[in-house]
């Protein structure tokens, strides 16, 4: 991490001490909130991404989702989500769960729109 005294911060800005305000007490310099937002909003990515795959699942067309993607991804998203417990302002974290993240919601949306025509067909296949 990228570590500046005080000193050095106050030099910066030539005396005023609102440059480094994100600068901690254990001097080194913290991350804007942004990365957990992103976090926070991958993670709902994925949960919507396993429902959309579970209704696809539970309709009377015996559609069946690729769940083995769903099952690898898990793995991303959790490593990504125990990043973020250990390390609040790391933004690997929310780049983990995208990681994962990404593919499920690929591979929902495609069996979503793969059950179009068929006896169960889901609202809005069509679309898709």
């Amino acid at each position: 991490m990228l570590a500046l005294d005080s000193a050095a911060c106050l030099r910066l800005r030539a005396g005023t001490e609102a440059a480094c305000s994100n600068v901690g007490e254990d001097e080194e310099v913290k991350l804007p909130r942004t990365s957990q937002r992103a976090l926070v909003l991958a993670v709902c990515l994925y949960v919507a991404a396993l429902a959309v795959m579970a209704a696809i699942e539970f309709q009377a067309a015996g559609e069946s989702p690729d769940w083995l993607l769903a099952m690898v991804a898990s793995f991303s998203v959790a490593l990504g989500v125990f990043v973020a417990w250990r390390s609040p302002t790391s933004p690997v974290a929310a780049g983990l769960v995208l990681l994962g993240a990404a593919p499920t919601a690929s591979a929902a949306i495609e069996a979503w729109g793969e059950s179009f025509g068929g006896p169960g067909s889901i609202p809005g296949a069509y679309l898709v």
